[in-house]
């Protein structure tokens, strides 16, 4: 990773799991005390600073708390947890599993996935919604498509410069919450 070149990449997406809080860092065994490894943190925070779009599921959102000491997120809605990524510096958003939060400010999407007991396929379904954003933020972001005249943002996503509701070339995916807790589809 120490060799990874932040230009090279569109997007970072770190896809969770147990390994993530405790091979990317010790949060497992430390939670707001824990450190992260150094070149994960200079990955994430490398993206962040070059504005490029950043997604997390299950307990990897803790990860990014731990770089970043800042952002909305989530981990579903366990209260310890919560509590442990606020001393971090996080912003925690309750959310169900089967949703993603996006930080707008941060280009932040995360779902909780595992981190909450539910079916598969809600658990897909919150995941694919994080895939989605972090895509739509690049696809939007990088290349110009799917945007308004200037001046002429109220229609799209404010993070993902998506349409606002359903994304148009994925019907059955719902963007989730924004980071103010607000509807941002269905």
């Amino acid at each position: 990773m120490s060799t990874l070149n932040v230009d090279d990449f569109d997007a970072l997406f770190l896809p969770g799991g147990f390994g993530a809080a405790k091979n990317l860092c010790n949060f497992a065994l430390k939670f707001s005390e824990a450190d992260i490894d150094p070149d994960v943190a200079s990955v994430i925070q490398a993206f962040h600073n070059a504005k490029k779009p950043i997604g997390a599921v299950c307990i990897a959102p803790a990860v990014l708390a731990l770089a970043l000491q800042k952002g909305t997120l989530t981990i579903g809605s366990d209260e310890g947890t919560a509590a442990e990524l606020s001393k971090l510096g996080a912003s925690h958003q309750n959310s169900p599993v089967n949703q993603a939060v996006i930080d707008p400010v941060n280009k932040l999407a995360t779902a909780p996935a595992y981190m909450c007991d539910a079916a598969i396929h809600e658990v897909a379904q919150g995941i694919e919604a994080t895939v989605t954003a972090v895509l739509g933020t690049w696809i939007v972001g990088q290349r110009g498509e799917r945007r308004g005249a200037e001046g002429d943002g109220d229609h799209l996503h404010p993070l993902f410069g998506l349409p606002r509701g359903r994304d148009e070339t994925r019907p059955d995916c719902a963007l989730g919450r924004g980071a103010t807790g607000d509807r941002r589809g269905t």
